[in-house]
C-alpha cells in the first residue's frame, strides 16, 4: 500500500507541475524554513528488490547506474592527494583525466582507510568556532579528497558531518562537492545518506545543486522505494532549482519509477509529466551527438533509458507509448550485475 507521504509527494507535484511553469523565483533557501526529513529517508530496500530491475519482466538495468560503483579512486604519489575516478563537471577547476593518469598508484584497503583516518584528524582540530590549532590551514580541496577517500557509508558521515564545522569556522565548501558528495554516496550504495544532508540545510548548510540533485534522483529511482524519490524531488523547490517539469533528465527519470510502482497516485503523476517531457524532447532531442561532454552523453543516456522504461510500462497499461518512440534511440541498456564497492 502506498505510504501517506508517497501520495502526498505525488499528489503535490502533480497539481504544481503547470503552475510551477509560471512562477517566479522562489524564496533563497535561507529565508526557508529548515527541513527536517521524516523517517522514510531511512527506509531500508527489501533483499528482494535489491538488484530488481525497473520492470520485473526485464532483466536488463541501465549501464550508468551499475558500473560507477566499481569505479576506484586513485592517488598521486607526488601530492599524496586523491583524484576521483572521473571529476565533477559542475566546477572550471575541476581536474581533467590526463595520459599521466595511468602513473597514478591505486592505493589498497589498508591505505585508503589510513590517508582517510590521517585526513580527518589533521583537519578536525582546525575546524569550529574556536579551533584547537592557531591560525589553520586546510586546503579548498580537503573535503573533496575525504570523499574521494571515504570507503564506507560510515566514513562519508564523518565527512559530512565536518559540514556543520565548516560553517562556525566561516570556510568556504567548494561549489562542486555536492555532485561529488551524491555521487560517492550511489557509488558506496548510500544514497539516503545524501538524502538526509540536503534533507537538513539547517544542519549540514550544504546547498544542492542542479547537477547534484539530478544524480540523487538518479542514484534513488531504481532500486530505492518511490516515497525516498519523492522526498529528493521535494527539495528542488526548496533549493530554488527549476521544477522536474522543466528538467528533462530528472522527468524522464521520475516517470520511470512512476510508472515501476504502478500506483494511481505515481500514475497520475507520470501523465501529469507527459506533455512537459514530450515538449522538451522535440525542443531538444536525445541524440547523443548534441552533447559535447561525457557528463551530457551521460545524462541523454539516462534519459534515453528512462523513456524506453516508460514507454513499454505505458502500452502495456494503456496500449499507447509515453512518448514518441522516434525520440528514444536504443542501445542504452546493459545486463543488471551486482553492484560492487572496490575503493
Amino acid at each position: 500500500m502506498t505510504s501517506y507521504l508517497t501520495r502526498r509527494a505525488c499528489g503535490t507535484l502533480a497539481r504544481t507541475i503547470p503552475r510551477r511553469l509560471a512562477l517566479g523565483p522562489a524564496l533563497s533557501v535561507q529565508q526557508r524554513r529548515p527541513i527536517h526529513l521524516t523517517p522514510v529517508v531511512h527506509k531500508k530496500k527489501s533483499k528482494a528488490a535489491a538488484y530488481d530491475d525497473l520492470f520485473s519482466d526485464d532483466t536488463l538495468v541501465e549501464e550508468d547506474l551499475i558500473k560507477d560503483a566499481s569505479k576506484e579512486s586513485t592517488v598521486n604519489p607526488q601530492t599524496g592527494e586523491s583524484e576521483p575516478a572521473s571529476a565533477p563537471s559542475t566546477s572550471a577547476s575541476t581536474t581533467e583525466v590526463s595520459g599521466s593518469s595511468s602513473k597514478k598508484a591505486k592505493l589498497t584497503a589498508a591505505a585508503r582507510k589510513e590517508r582517510f583516518e590521517s585526513q580527518i584528524k589533521y583537519i578536525e582540530p582546525r575546524l569550529g568556532r574556536s579551533p584547537a590549532v592557531k591560525n589553520p590551514r586546510i586546503k579548498r580541496r580537503a573535503l573533496f579528497t575525504l570523499t574521494q577517500l571515504a570507503s564506507s557509508e560510515d566514513e562519508l558521515r564523518r565527512v559530512a558531518e565536518l559540514l556543520p564545522k565548516y560553517r562556525e569556522a566561516q570556510r568556504e565548501v567548494m561549489p562542486y562537492f555536492a555532485e561529488a558528495f551524491v555521487r560517492r554516496c550511489q557509488e558506496l550504495r548510500c544514497p539516503p545518506l545524501a538524502l538526509s544532508v540536503f534533507g537538513n540545510f539547517a544542519r549540514y548548510n550544504l546547498p544542492l545543486t542542479q547537477p547534484a540533485a539530478q544524480w540523487l534522483v538518479h542514484s534513488l529511482y531504481v532500486l530505492y522505494p518511490l516515497d525516498q524519490l519523492m522526498v529528493a524531488t521535494a527539495l528542488f523547490p526548496v533549493y530554488n532549482l527549476p521544477p522536474i517539469s522543466e528538467d528533462l533528465p530528472t522527468a524522464s527519470m521520475v516517470a520511470a519509477a512512476c510508472y515501476k510502482h504502478a500506483t494511481p497516485p505515481s500514475l497520475k503523476l507520470a501523465e501529469g509529466l507527459k506533455p512537459f517531457i514530450n515538449a522538451m524532447l522535440r525542443e531538444k532531442g536525445v541524440t547523443l551527438e548534441t552533447a559535447q561532454d561525457l557528463q551530457g552523453r551521460k545524462k541523454k543516456k539516462w534519459i534515453a533509458w528512462s523513456l524506453h522504461k516508460a514507454n513499454k510500462a505505458a502500452e502495456r497499461h494503456s496500449g499507447k507509448p509515453f512518448v514518441t518512440p522516434k525520440f528514444i534511440p536504443a542501445g542504452f541498456r546493459a545486463r543488471v550485475e551486482q553492484p560492487t564497492v572496490n575503493p
